[in-house]
């Protein structure tokens, strides 16, 4: 601009020039002279130049490059080059532009990439695509021998809804656990027998009965240690009477709200000052080494240094996060009910929907049913025993399973190793310039293909985010897809494909996403194929982008 502007004689000395970083540079503006020129390279509201004009820049020193109107009255303070802007009488122009607060957006209810930009930022290359792939190193010995111990044991369930301060989809029953002869139970058992602290002051129960407490303690045979002890729940601790140098025993039955344990330790450094505490969980559930780390440290580090408390698990078991994404289940939800509201619901979505409605945290009844019925395990699973009382594994088993399987390979496959805090943390997350793509068991989205467990494609289905399963982002990736959707169509013919239901209900709900072009292909395959009227009602359904 000024090698323009000296050509044609309009600048006689060269002025300095800085980027004020449109709207979040506003307060870090120097001060404003009279002769100051401010340039806006773009705008679709026009509110940056009066935000200008009010903080010291004469209206004609404002100069908007280009603009590209969001209604037909948007009026821009200072000069416009450029109006990009299509109205009647014009042979050119873009149509008016739409803005939508992030709260609002249609976009990103449709699940939508969000690109966050910050400063000129423009997207030259095509976007990276990394694929998350899960395999026999995703499962690390200890996983393989603890699920092995809780399968087939009635004990883990899968959570339906986003609901509760609950960090997983997983629960795993710990009381019921503890009340039977188990490794983990003999393990518990020699935890309290080494670490409780003589003589004890309080023990506190954390999602544990006393009556589960008394038996463990007659199982170890500590009913002398435990005579005078108060026994409390965790939620009495605020009430519990100061005792210098008292001695707690704080019991865990499955411990995966961290939250909460740190807001009794809190607590406690009040209640029992310069006091022992010893914490022991029957399972504790992290989603990372880190995030175990950083719980061990917390809850053991005092005025003496580390260990200045205890901390020790029977069972570490690594399981993702939630977040703040609504569940499949959530989504498959509010989708019937829009469905039931809007249409009649074909005879086998009302079924579910009242299966739904009914059920809020289950061991079986996760998945939509094949036309063979419920989902089940086959003998050939690679990352459960299945050689006995095979039909004693629950689909919650098997859900459990996948996801300790992708929480596992999210981490790099390192289980509850603590990387070196020098090395870069490993972030399996979606930004405009990459995405990521989640692929089950030995895992791209080819592999699909390779699976014939349908159990298997419905709980990878189910324990993947939604942006793991946006094949949107990549052509080859989303025909992989349409390949493996097709021949589940192909499959139902034969009676076999009994994962096509959980597929449709992901494209559905809009978890899982295609390019348009290859939805269309699938939808023309869908229709001419002759499926149940509830498949072809969930087809209707998926979204058009």
């Amino acid at each position: 601009m000024y090698r323009i502007a000296t050509v044609h004689d309009l600048w006689q000395s060269l002025p300095p020039a800085r980027s004020f970083s449109s709207y979040g540079g506003l307060e870090q503006l120097p001060s404003i002279g009279h002769g100051d020129l401010a340039i806006i390279s773009a705008s679709t509201s026009g509110g940056l130049a009066g935000r200008l004009i009010e903080e010291g820049f004469r209206e004609n020193n404002v100069l908007t490059l280009y603009i590209l109107k969001s209604t037909p009255t948007m009026t821009a303070n200072g000069a416009v080059l450029c109006d990009l802007t299509f109205r009647p009488g014009r042979t050119f122009g873009y149509p008016q532009i739409t803005n939508q607060s992030h709260q609002q957006c249609s976009f990103c209810n449709r699940g939508w990439l969000l690109a966050e930009l910050e400063g000129d930022q423009f997207l030259l290359e095509k976007r990276g695509v990394k694929r998350l792939r899960s395999n026999n190193e995703s499962q690390t010995e200890s996983s393989r021998k603890t699920f092995d111990l809780l399968a087939r044991q009635d004990v883990l369930r899968a959570r339906f809804y986003s609901q509760g301060n609950h960090r997983t989809d997983v629960a795993v029953d710990a009381e019921k656990i503890l009340t039977r002869d188990s490794p983990i139970t003999a393990s518990f058992i020699r935890l309290m027998v080494r670490f409780t602290p003589v003589p004890v002051t309080y023990v506190i129960l954390v999602d544990l009965s006393e009556a589960c407490f008394q038996h463990l303690v007659e199982k170890a045979g500590l009913q002398a240690l435990f005579a005078n002890a108060h026994v409390v729940t965790g939620d009495q601790v605020g009430q519990l009477p100061i005792v210098e140098g008292g001695n707690v025993l704080v019991m865990v039955g499955c411990l995966s709200d961290h939250a909460k344990l740190r807001g009794i330790n809190a607590q406690l450094r009040v209640r029992t000052p310069r006091g022992c505490v010893a914490y022991l969980s029957a399972v504790t559930i992290a989603d990372s080494g880190r995030n175990l780390s950083d719980l061990k440290v917390f809850l053991s580090w005092g005025e003496h240094g580390p260990e200045t408390f205890i901390y020790r698990a029977a069972v570490d078991l690594m399981l993702p996060w939630r977040g703040d994404q609504p569940s499949s289940w959530d989504r498959e939800r509010e989708l019937l009910l829009r469905l039931d509201a809007d249409v009649q619901l074909d005879a086998a979505l009302r079924d579910r929907l009242a299966v739904l409605n009914g059920a809020s945290c289950e061991g079986d009844g996760l998945f939509l049913p094949g036309q063979n019925g419920s989902l089940r395990i086959a003998t050939d699973f690679v990352y459960l025993n299945t050689q006995q009382d095979i039909e004693s594994v629950s689909q919650a088993d098997i859900y459990a399973v996948v996801s300790n399987l992708l929480a596992n390979a999210r981490c790099g496959n390192e289980g509850f190793k603590v990387a070196n805090k020098e090395a870069p943390v490993i972030r399996w997350s979606q930004s405009v310039y990459g995405q990521v793509l989640v692929s089950p068991a030995t895992l791209c989205p080819s592999n699909f293909r390779d699976y014939n467990d349908s159990i298997l494609r419905a709980a990878f289905l189910r324990a993947a985010h939604p942006a793991e399963l946006n094949y949107a982002v990549d052509e080859a990736c989303s025909a992989e897809v349409l390949d493996i959707l097709i021949a589940e169509v192909d499959a139902w013919r034969e009676r076999k494909g009994d994962a096509l239901p959980e597929f449709l209900m992901s494209l559905a709900s809009g978890r899982l996403r295609l390019r348009p072009v290859h939805l269309e292909k699938f939808r023309a395959v869908l229709g001419a194929s002759s499926v149940p009227p509830f498949l072809l009602q969930l087809a209707n359904e998926i979204p058009q982008d």
